[in-house]
């Protein structure tokens, strides 16, 4: 694992955001191995993997019980967005409360607009940036801000990767039951499709584009430790967040409360 090194460190992730994270790894990978072992249960490539699990019928009861795993955590997310959230429309409300239900709407709105891993016109704005910076039209690098776009992307693609999940696996899972009540045979396939599918593709972007981003790229191989201590070290801070570094030390400087250990390598507490 790569050391996070001497000098400031950034507080990125908090505790309960790492278990998510570990949580989501572990089901996810589960739902992968053991799905794609038994949608490719012929080929060869796939008879270790089996036998790993216990065989076909085992691989099918720990694929299925990870997939309830997996869509349970994702509602726990949905609680946590929720449960941070409704402080800040409470707090937007007091220092402006609505005159009516448009602008207890919007102002609802406004706050969802501003959460950190919501797209925003400047994540717009960097990925224009990051595109002329990659083909050589611009030696100026994208001014990253608390979270890239490329991060909100690996995020919210979570979000309808479960729902598509979650609308699909119960019907793979209890077939007869869903044929008995009147749907015709083809959604039945449609859902096959769109399930397999969808993790095929969620694998591919999880397993080449974001693990090259957290832990095999250069700097950060062969693991970096953000996704186990939550903190991200000030030479990292100005390569990859460089607007965040910004606004942290103008605004609070030595004393902000996202800097979790000084210079001298002595911690703070939170």
């Amino acid at each position: 694992m790569s050391d996070h090194g001497h000098g400031k460190m950034f507080y990125r992730l908090t505790l309960n955001q790492r278990i998510q994270h570990v949580v989501i790894m572990i089901t996810f990978s589960m739902v992968v191995m053991t799905g794609f072992s038994l949608k490719f249960h012929g080929a060869s490539w796939t008879y270790p993997l089996i036998k790993t699990f216990g065989g076909v019928f085992m691989a099918g009861r720990i694929h299925r019980a990870s997939g309830v795993l997996l869509v349970g955590n994702f509602f726990y997310v949905l609680f946590y967005i929720i449960l941070t959230t409704i402080p800040k429309v409470q707090q937007v409300f007091k220092e402006k409360p609505p005159a009516n239900l448009k602008e207890r709407i919007l102002g609802i709105i406004m706050v969802i607009y501003g959460l950190p891993m919501v797209p925003d016109a400047n994540d717009g704005r960097n990925i224009v940036d990051f595109l002329r910076y990659a083909f050589f039209l611009s030696d100026k690098r994208p001014l990253y801000g608390k979270f890239q776009w490329k991060e909100k992307f690996d995020y919210l693609a979570v979000f309808w990767g479960t729902l598509a999940f979650l609308g699909t696996g119960p019907i793979l899972w209890f077939p007869s039951f869903w044929a008995n009540l009147g749907i015709p045979a083809f959604i039945i396939n449609i859902a096959l499709i769109v399930h397999s599918d969808e993790a095929l593709l969620a694998a591919g972007v999880i397993y080449t584009w974001h693990l090259y981003n957290v832990a095999l790229s250069p700097e950060k191989f062969p693991m970096y430790g953000t996704m186990l201590d939550g903190c991200l070290d000030e030479h990292l801070m100005m390569e990859e967040y460089p607007a965040e570094y910004i606004r942290i030390m103008i605004e609070d400087g030595e004393n902000s409360p996202s800097i979790v250990q000084t210079s001298h390598g002595h911690g703070k507490q939170h």
